[in-house]
């Protein structure tokens, strides 16, 4: 067994020979030695189920548990892993073993090489999809609407582009960042094709899928069951504009697959190595908030909205995508990377929209039981997520 407080004095004795021994008398919550100096960086091979690994230990306190590392990661209870070992931060880097592999290797520059990097990588990834479809459009591209076939043609071409640029140097990234042992391990930790991922399973993926659509279908039961209730006479004809004509295609089908991809499996995959599991729920989608500004200058350069107007309906935007990337990302995360999970539940969000009030005026005794239902899945959906 190797406690983190024999991890850490052992690095301590590699780097640094008149450090003290880690069983010295220390005061809690400075470094145990003046040897052991806050801004030094090592790596720690560790790995799960022939998985590489690589996490930061960064917080500011040198009290540490003493527990098993190897059953700490077994268990898989990481939350948040961000420990000092008394005062000296590791990382996680993996190797090909279930075991702990004692051999230190100093970073010379740590905190750009490990952090800094894919946080801006990161970042590039995250403007990459506005930039494909707003940099360099032709003229007579931008002089159309964004509903024209001739737009939604284009920007197809320059997202595919993207996409595809995307899976070929993001696994190569994963692998150089030790987020991965090689490129067909980054390539299933994407979770692009079920059976192709890490559960390795394409009944388990498919499973996962089903009970993505199901907790999303709760929670849009109220939704559902008034389109149920007032439209569905003219299913057919919905089908059709949803699914069969290029703008409900781009919307429901081609928007849910590339931004998940990009957002997903793309983003997660370059931040995963240096960020905590609950850092990546929430991080991530801020930067596909972010990406979402960009309709509040169309909505006031293009289609002349008042300034406020602009404004309130962008910080809306902001909000909604943030928050369903949130969800979308709890739902990657928990299925062990699924890509499908998050695409089948952006394309329903898609399609459903936002909840209307609407049937207040055109059904006004369906109404209560609409509100009922919104209530009772938001709960339930809360819970169960």
């Amino acid at each position: 067994m190797l406690t983190l407080t024999q991890l850490g004095g052992s690095i301590a004795a590699k780097s640094d020979p008149t450090a003290r021994s880690h069983n010295e008398t220390r005061t809690p919550g400075y470094p145990s030695s003046k040897g052991w100096s806050e801004k030094l960086l090592f790596s720690v091979k560790i790995s799960y189920n022939r998985t590489y690994i690589f996490q930061a230990f960064n917080s500011k306190t040198s009290m540490l548990p003493d527990f098993d590392l190897s059953h700490w990661w077994r268990r898989k209870s990481l939350t948040n892993p961000r420990y000092v070992v008394h005062g000296c931060v590791c990382l996680i880097s993996g190797v090909h073993s279930e075991t702990i592999d004692e051999n230190f290797t100093p970073l010379h520059s740590p905190f750009f090489s490990t952090m800094i990097v894919p946080l801006i990588i990161g970042a590039l990834v995250s403007s990459s999809y506005v930039a494909a479809i707003k940099i360099a459009v032709p003229p007579p591209v931008t002089r159309l609407e964004r509903d024209d076939p001739v737009v939604i043609r284009f920007r197809v071409r320059r997202i595919l582009g993207l996409c595809l640029f995307l899976l070929l140097t993001v696994p190569a990234f994963s692998v150089y960042t030790n987020g991965a042992a090689d490129i067909q391990t980054a390539v299933r930790k994407m979770g692009l094709i079920p059976g192709f991922t890490s559960s390795h399973d394409i009944h388990a993926d498919l499973v996962h899928v089903a009970k993505a659509w199901a907790k999303i279908a709760i929670l849009y039961s109220g939704p559902i069951c008034a389109y149920i209730y007032t439209d569905a006479h003219d299913w057919r004809g919905d089908i059709f504009d949803n699914f069969a004509t290029l703008t409900g295609i781009r919307d429901h089908v081609f928007a849910p697959i590339t931004e998940e991809f990009v957002y997903r499996a793309a983003l997660v995959t370059i931040l995963g190595p240096v960020l905590s599991e609950k850092s990546l729920i929430l991080y991530s989608p801020l930067l596909f908030g972010l990406a979402h500004i960009h309709h509040g200058f169309t909505l006031y350069h293009e289609q002349k909205l008042p300034l406020g107007s602009a404004v309130a309906s962008s910080g809306f935007q902001f909000v909604y995508t943030t928050l369903f990337g949130i969800m979308a990302n709890t739902f990657y995360i928990n299925s062990g990377y699924n890509l499908w999970c998050p695409i089948v539940v952006h394309g329903t969000c898609n399609l459903l929209g936002f909840p209307s009030f609407e049937t207040k005026v055109t059904h006004p005794k369906f109404f209560y039981v609409y509100c009922t239902l919104l209530v009772v899945g938001t709960i339930t959906f809360w819970r169960i997520l």
